[in-house]
């Protein structure tokens, strides 16, 4: 096991832990996803606002995120990155291997809602890309699909 999944692994089973202790999805799921949430939200935006490419500097932080912090635990694969689209694909997910492991799978989706912070903070309007996920591993889809669009002035709708 490599350094970033034993990191992942320590994190989920303090989720883990902290489920157990508490017994509230509800609670565990705030205690998890609040704290860093305003600091997730507002230096994404930054990254985003003051970027000379917002659309790229996503992509080369997702890139780098799969390079250095999932590790071993985690299989990506790249159905599309040419420039306009980046689609990073997760078929394998060490946060649900480990809950589901551990007698936990509903537990899952509360690691995916993390992402959550620094999803709000893309604003097609502004930053010229939208996110799209429709589904995880967690919430019981094949694959998490980090899909990552340009979008042109015409594709955005007026508003």
């Amino acid at each position: 096991m490599d350094e970033p999944a034993r990191h992942n692994v320590r994190m989920t089973l303090a989720l883990l832990a902290a489920y157990q202790l508490l017994g509230s999805l509800d609670l565990v799921r705030a205690a998890f996803t609040e704290p860093l949430a305003e600091m997730v939200r507002d230096a994404t935006t930054a990254m985003l606002d003051y970027a000379e490419d917002p659309y790229q500097a996503m992509v080369d932080l997702a890139k780098a995120r799969e390079e250095h912090f999932f590790g071993a635990g985690f299989t990506f694969e790249h159905a599309v990155d040419d420039g306009t689209r980046f689609h990073q694909d997760v078929h394998r997910c060490l946060y649900h291997e480990v809950l589901a492991g551990n007698g936990s799978p509903e537990l899952a989706p509360v690691m995916c809602a993390f992402d959550g912070n620094w999803i709000e903070a893309i604003d097609p309007d502004r930053h010229g890309f939208r996110f799209d996920r429709a589904t995880t591993i967690g919430t019981g889809g094949p694959v998490c699909p980090f899909h990552f669009n340009r979008v042109t002035a015409s594709a955005t709708p007026a508003g």
